[in-house]
């Protein structure tokens, strides 16, 4: 899957309630009619106690997970008029924003919505990317099992074109999504998945509840 992914900070003078309302619908009911979306997930982060200072300091509210089949159709849906739209719209809800493009890859079944949502955001120089999913692969093993992953392989990210919200300066070197059973990962687990603090890579660990919208 080819996957359109928007790390998403709210607007300051908007409140978090205020702002997944208004992602949700009328943002949400927008995006879902770009022209060939296959999937639409709306992460919406929410305070955890696994939730690491990494994350704490990225700042984000949510990601927008978008997947199409080809680059091509994701490239036709953001030149499309319903992209403007959405563009439009972000600016009354959303501060700043990244836009990242990735080679998505499922494990398990990702429509299994039971259990915790864990995104894992690798920050720092791309160029580590592979460096970094091999990492993330190796602390899986030292966790208990995720009854789900997808992990994204970064193409390219930038601003949003044709955009007047800010761009969310955070360079993006790797992210996965994890789905674990209820109760089964602890805080020496979720130390485990973000690592040290003293790697080239800062690993960011976010719960989130997910909403599907197509």
């Amino acid at each position: 899957m080819i996957t359109a992914l928007s790390l998403i900070r709210r607007r300051a003078d908007i409140d978090l309630d205020t702002f997944r309302r208004h992602w949700l619908d009328p943002h949400g009911v927008l995006a879902a009619g770009l022209p060939h979306v296959r999937r639409y997930i709306q992460g919406h982060i929410k305070d955890s106690s696994l939730t690491n200072v990494h994350a704490r300091e990225a700042g984000i509210d949510g990601f927008a997970v978008l997947s199409f089949d080809t680059v091509e159709q994701r490239d036709i849906a953001y030149q499309s008029p319903r992209i403007r739209e959405c563009d439009r719209d972000s600016e009354s809800f959303i501060g700043a924003v990244r836009r990242v493009v990735t080679v998505a890859t499922p494990h398990g079944d990702i429509n299994d919505k039971d259990g915790l949502k864990i995104y894992l955001l690798g920050i720092g120089d791309p160029a580590h990317a592979a460096e970094w999913s091999r990492e993330i692969e190796a602390r899986l093993r030292d966790v208990p099992s995720p009854k789900s992953r997808v992990v994204h392989e970064i193409l390219s990210q930038s601003h949003a074109p044709g955009s007047k919200v800010p761009e969310l300066r955070l360079p993006v070197c790797g992210f996965a999504e994890l789905r674990f059973p209820e109760s089964a990962l602890g805080g020496s687990h979720a130390k485990i998945l973000a690592g040290h603090e003293t790697e080239t890579v800062r690993t960011a660990l976010f719960v989130a509840d997910d909403y599907q919208l197509v």
